[in-house]
């Protein structure tokens, strides 16, 4: 996750149909949120290492496990109007969905799995505003890791737990399987898990 800063423009919100015809330097570090542009700065050294090396250990383990594809700061359309396209550091799409993935513009809806990496200018309410946006859009589980520290926290959606606590076999074999990507990163030194005090 990076620090961001609203980009000045006309009163007019701008469509993610719109926001897919930006010139790649137009939309370079740049996310729709609520139909306004918003720059994200650039990401220091220790996040470039820890996204690249989250991406080579999950690809590893979906090489041996096909259950679905790893995407790096792939654009998902996760709100109409006004419209919001949000790139998270590393995202898991199921098998399943697979098909999406090979249609132009941003992928359609949330994506299964988001990983964000914290960077410390992050600041917290555009942290909560970005984690609220996936979970609003239906994402059922955030793992947010932190680059100073490489530890990760497992946040699982509320509409998510709901379902898990109530007994739903499919959300617990669901999250159950996230799970198991977070074990994958904690047994490769990728991340720590936060211990709760």
């Amino acid at each position: 996750m990076r620090h961001s800063k609203a980009m000045s423009q006309a009163t007019r919100l701008v469509t993610a149909e719109e926001f897919e015809h930006f010139s790649e330097d137009e939309a370079y570090r740049v996310e729709l949120v609520r139909g306004r542009l918003v720059r994200m700065s650039p990401v220091g050294p220790v996040h470039a290492r820890i996204v690249p090396r989250l991406i080579r250990v999950l690809g590893d383990y979906l090489d041996d496990h096909p259950v679905g594809e790893i995407l790096a700061d792939c654009g998902f359309k996760l709100e109409s109007d006004p419209d919001t396209v949000r790139g998270p550091d590393v995202a898991f799409v199921r098998q399943e969905r697979a098909p999406e993935l090979q249609r132009p513009g941003w992928v359609r809806g949330a994506p299964d799995l988001v990983f964000e990496v914290l960077s410390p200018d992050d600041r917290p309410h555009e942290v909560r505003e970005k984690l609220d946006d996936y979970f609003r859009a239906g994402v059922p589980v955030v793992i947010v890791v932190e680059s100073d520290a490489r530890h990760c926290l497992s946040l699982f959606s509320p509409r998510a737990l709901v379902r898990r606590l109530g007994g739903s076999r499919q959300v617990a074999l669901t999250c159950g399987a996230y799970q198991r990507l977070v074990n994958v990163l904690i047994t490769t030194n990728v991340a720590r898990p936060v211990v709760p005090r």
